[in-house]
């Protein structure tokens, strides 16, 4: 399908990696008392927001991620936390995600997508790069993951103009 050394792949990896450092972060947080029924759901999402999503929130700015690999991502993020809390595997979690004030994995994308564009925007040679590139965007190649492509999949999904 691919081979090892296409940019997908790297990218990828790389967000497969990341994602793996804070399951392991999680884990060591188990000497803290994060361990199933013995601490409170509150100071459970504070040291996983904090010790945890801190680690997958660095890159998120410039790498693209798919929607598969994003849903993928919170079916693991909320099986560790339902874990950590003691709830049945195949209960909602959605209302305790709300209740712990932990953000899903595509909230957390989509915001790191608007901080960037709006950092972007406050250079005037990166804006009119960016206007640039979002004019001519048609012309070049649709099947790659560039950062217009992920500004007009942002565009769509939270229906902002980004122009």
């Amino acid at each position: 399908m691919f081979n090892k050394y296409c940019p997908i792949c790297f990218v990828n990896d790389f967000v497969e990696e990341k994602w793996k450092k804070v399951e392991k972060s999680f884990y060591s947080l188990y000497g803290l008392g994060c361990k199933p029924k013995m601490t409170s759901p509150d100071l459970v999402g504070f040291l996983y927001k904090q010790f945890c999503q801190s680690i997958f929130r660095y890159h998120l700015d410039t790498v693209w991620i798919g929607a598969d690999k994003l849903s993928e991502f919170e079916t693991r993020q909320n099986l560790l936390l339902k874990r950590a809390l003691g709830i049945k595997k195949f209960a909602r979690f959605r209302p305790m995600l709300e209740a712990i004030k932990v953000e899903t994995i595509e909230q957390i994308y989509c915001k790191h997508k608007i901080f960037f564009l709006k950092q972007l925007r406050q250079s005037p040679l990166c804006n009119s790069l960016l206007v640039f590139l979002k004019g001519n965007y048609e012309h070049f190649d649709q099947k790659n993951s560039s950062y217009c492509r992920q500004i007009n999949n942002l565009e769509k999904k939270i229906y902002i103009d980004s122009k």
